[in-house]
Parts: structure tokens; C-alpha cells; sequence
């Protein structure tokens, strides 16, 4: 079974990376081509989804936000992984006050939900982009990378490896760098699945909102704003960007579940013995 969750998952992703990359180079329709008298039309074999109200080809626009879906989960995570993964190096291995100080201000940064930060970020800006919305999933996410780097730190800091390393005159910053994050790295992997599952859900609900990716950016999030008017006349407008949500955020879920049974060993099955 954990087995099947980890596959599963890496199917699903494969599946929306491979989408991903073939939009990049095709799609059914252009994505700002509209077919003259086929507005809200439902599936058909020229338009695989059907069309909106305006006549654009809802498949090629699904195809499409596989892109700013993926961009959005990776430069978000990236974010989150490069500021939270060093602080929480920093406070596991330093302790004391530095400790205290690093993890009241994660707790600070926590109670801003990405949402805030991005209308936050709009107002600075004055207009919403991909680029605020990534930046606001991307501080979001910290806290998560802090703490969880933190909790692995401090368990590995006790480790006898760790005490000869000290014993032999290893400074802290190599300890950390060369003994501690090594081992704590497959933690991070699985933080870093579930973040990117997080990142998706936030950037459709702020392309939603207005507060991400602009019209001429394609969006899955837009798209299900898009397609609320025709909710009762159309509704299968809005099936195909949910969908294409909710499978992008299963197969990261179920990845982060299975590399978490692969990697961590008290989670590993037991077989028994003949």
C-alpha cells in the first residue's frame, strides 16, 4: 500500500509535468484564438473540454495552467526552502536565546496566511502578478521549513556522530552543513512535496480572487472564477480546472506520504520471516 501511494503519486506529477511541457510547444487551440460561434459550447472532438462564453478552448487553457501551476510550486518552494531550511539549521544547533528569537518570529511570520501577504504585496505593488503570488506562498511557507528543519536538527544533534565530530574540533557550521543536513534532508524532501501541494491550492485561490496571475497568464484559479457565471448553464466549465487541481495535489500529497514511509525507517513495514 505505501508502495502504491508513492507510484501512484509519481504517475500523477509525471502526468502533470508531461501536460506541462507538451503545452509549451502545442496545444489543441491558441490560448488567445477564439472560435467564432462555438461560445459555451460542451465537449466535442474539435474542443475536447468544450469552450467558455467567450469561445476559447478550455483543454488548451487546462493544458496551459499545468505551467503556472508548476512555476508557481517551484519558485514558491524555493522560497520557502532557502530562508526556512538555514534558520532552522541556526536555531536547532545554536539553541539558547538565538533560538528562541528565530522561532518567535517564524510563529510571527505563521500567522500571516498567504492570502494577507499577497494583498499585502498587491497594494505594494499596486497590481497582482504570478510574481506577488509566489512571493506571498513562498514567505508563507517558511514557518513549515523552519520547524521542520528545526525538529530534525536538534533529534541529530544528540547523535554520537555529532559528538565526535565536536570532539574532533569540527566547528558548528560544518557540523550542520556537512553531518546534520545530509540527514535531515529527507524530512525536508517530504515537507518540500507537501509545500508544493499547498503552493498549487494557494495560487488557484489567489488567481481566483484577482490577486495572481494575470488574464494574459493562463490559471487554473482564473479559470474557475471564469466559469462561476455559467455554473448552473455550464458546468462543466468548471470540472476541468477543479479537476485538474485536486489531481495536482493528490499526487503531491500521496508522493510526500510515500517518500515518508520510504525514507523514514520506524514507518517501514516489517515483514515476517518464513
Amino acid at each position: 500500500m505505501k508502495q502504491l501511494s508513492f507510484w501512484l503519486g509519481a504517475a500523477l506529477i509525471g502526468l502533470v509535468t508531461l501536460t506541462a511541457l507538451v503545452s509549451l510547444v502545442w496545444t489543441p487551440w491558441g490560448l488567445n484564438e477564439i472560435d467564432p460561434g462555438a461560445e459555451g459550447q460542451g465537449p466535442s472532438a474539435v474542443h475536447w473540454f468544450g469552450t467558455d462564453r467567450l469561445g476559447f478552448d478550455l483543454a488548451s487553457g487546462v493544458m496551459a495552467g499545468a505551467q503556472t501551476g508548476l512555476l508557481v510550486g517551484v519558485v514558491a518552494v524555493g522560497i520557502a526552502a532557502l530562508i526556512g531550511v538555514p534558520l532552522g539549521l541556526l536555531a536547532g544547533i545554536r539553541g539558547g536565546w538565538l533560538d528562541s528569537v528565530i522561532m518567535r518570529l517564524n510563529d510571527l511570520l505563521f500567522a500571516f496566511p498567504a492570502v494577507l501577504l499577497a494583498i499585502l504585496l498587491a497594494a505594494v505593488a499596486g497590481h497582482g502578478s504570478t510574481w506577488t503570488a509566489m512571493s506571498a506562498i513562498g514567505l508563507a511557507g517558511i514557518p513549515a521549513f523552519a520547524r521542520t528543519t528545526r525538529a530534525g536538527t536538534r533529534r541529530f544533534m544528540a547523535a554520537d556522530f555529532v559528538a565526535a565530530a565536536r570532539v574532533s574540533g569540527v566547528s558548528d557550521t560544518e557540523i550542520a552543513w556537512r553531518h546534520v543536513l545530509p540527514s535531515t534532508a529527507p524530512v525536508i524532501g517530504v515537507q518540500a512535496s507537501v509545500s508544493f501541494a499547498m503552493a498549487i491550492l494557494a495560487e488557484a485561490a489567489l488567481s481566483y480572487l484577482g490577486l495572481g496571475s494575470p488574464p494574459t497568464s493562463p490559471s487554473w484559479g482564473r479559470m474557475l472564477r471564469d466559469a462561476q457565471a455559467e455554473i448552473f448553464t455550464q458546468p462543466l466549465q468548471g470540472l476541468w480546472p477543479g479537476l485538474a487541481i485536486a489531481v495536482t495535489v493528490l499526487g503531491f500529497n500521496m508522493l510526500g506520504d510515500g517518500l515518508r514511509d520510504r525514507l523514514d525507517p520506524r514507518l517501514r513495514e516489517v515483514r515476517p520471516t518464513s
